[in-house]
């Protein structure tokens, strides 16, 4: 089990319009400003330390079941500074399952749905960022939302993706 962590990367992320199968990810889509972010890998590993082997070398495990990562990472609540634009973050909720209604002159608004639609609303997603010349990329991922606010600091989006 690996586990990779970042105090703030860029994150792109864009919604699949066909299920499980990886979006083209582009620079605009890198325009979400992510904190706390944690890559973890949850499979397991079977054990070959009692293989037989002329080499003295330790021998890797093999991975076993599904390869499933979860990643978490947590985005500051603000809006874009224009009254009828998404802000960046508004992708991750829509992959969260939230509903996104645009009024062309007074606001954008989330709400949680209750349908799926391919490269919309409910719909999985392409996750991929940078980190020191590595480029993580996670595709048919859905996710989970919470918000966090304590009055004293600012409000948060807490997301978990698998």
């Amino acid at each position: 089990m690996a586990t990779f962590r970042w105090r703030v990367a860029q994150l792109a992320l864009q919604l699949e319009s066909v299920e499980g199968t990886a979006a083209t990810l582009v620079a605009a889509d890198a325009n979400i400003k992510a904190e706390d972010i944690i890559l973890k890998s949850e499979f397991g590993f079977a054990s070959r330390a009692k293989a037989a082997s002329a080499s003295l070398s330790k021998h890797a495990g093999i991975p076993t079941g599904p390869r499933l990562w979860r990643v978490t990472f947590r985005v500051m609540i603000g809006g874009s500074g224009t009254k009828d634009t998404p802000p960046s973050w508004g992708k991750a909720l829509r992959a969260c399952g939230c509903k996104q209604t645009i009024s062309a002159t007074t606001s954008v608004e989330y709400n949680p749905g209750t349908t799926v639609t391919p490269g919309g609303d409910g719909s999985s997603a392409t996750l991929g960022f940078f980190v020191d010349g590595k480029k993580y990329m996670l595709n048919g991922a859905r996710g989970n939302v919470k918000q966090t606010a304590n009055g004293v600091d600012a409000q948060y989006f807490e997301f978990e993706f698998l």
